[in-house]
């Protein structure tokens, strides 16, 4: 029987971000088939390592992982094990393979510490992975959704197109940054290049015309 472990992994990652009856009664079933072909063992790490156990898995961050307890939207390992309490061998499961760390994945207190962004740890701001994806989920649902269905090759990406992360390798931004890096003699130096790039341009544009 062919299993595609993406469709499992996304319907996992879709669970782990709702709330009401809807998780209650799908959520342990698909973590149950995640189980059954063992989901984990079919996706690697960011930097290419095999996740050693459903836990790590689970709590690694999307496309890679769950992504469970990676936002403040998302359930944690802590919830999912209430939530799989009824089955005696599905939740002795998820306690074998509970993560090392904080409560459900999430670092505690004694270990990171929060600040006042949503309860979001220090190092999930800025341009982290945990920071954009909270934030294209909140703001950006299209853009959110392109990117769990792997339409970007990373979170950076997605977050260049929503608008709320710089392309550091945009031309454009490399000039200014290289012009208020330079001295006045070089900043003289390149307008004088400019000014010859523009004649030429100009001159091309002129015989184009003629041409005609």
């Amino acid at each position: 029987m062919s299993v595609n472990y993406k469709v499992l992994q996304e319907r996992l990652f879709k669970r782990v971000h709702r709330t009401g009856e809807e998780i209650k009664n799908d959520f342990p079933n698909i973590l149950r088939a995640c189980i059954q072909y063992e989901a984990w063992k079919h996706f690697q790490k960011a930097d290419g390592k095999p996740f050693e156990n459903l836990g790590e898995w689970l709590v690694y961050s999307f496309p890679n992982g769950v992504s469970m307890g990676g936002t403040t939207s998302a359930i944690s390992y802590e919830d999912a094990l209430q939530l799989c309490k009824d089955d005696r061998e599905l939740h002795g499961l998820m306690v074998k393979h509970r993560p090392s760390g904080g409560v459900g994945g999430r670092p505690s207190k004694e270990q990171k510490p929060v600040n006042k962004l949503n309860g979001l740890p220090k190092r999930a701001m800025g341009t982290s992975r945990a920071y954009i994806e909270q934030r294209l989920q909140a703001e950006f649902p299209v853009i959110w959704k392109q990117y769990i269905r792997g339409e970007f090759r990373s979170a950076r990406a997605a977050g260049i197109a929503a608008g709320f992360i710089k392309d550091t390798h945009d031309p454009v931004m490399r000039l200014k940054a290289n012009w208020n890096k330079a001295s006045r003699k070089q900043q003289n130096e390149f307008l004088r290049w400019l000014a010859t790039e523009q004649d030429v341009a100009i001159q091309k544009t002129k015989k184009k015309a003629s041409a005609k």
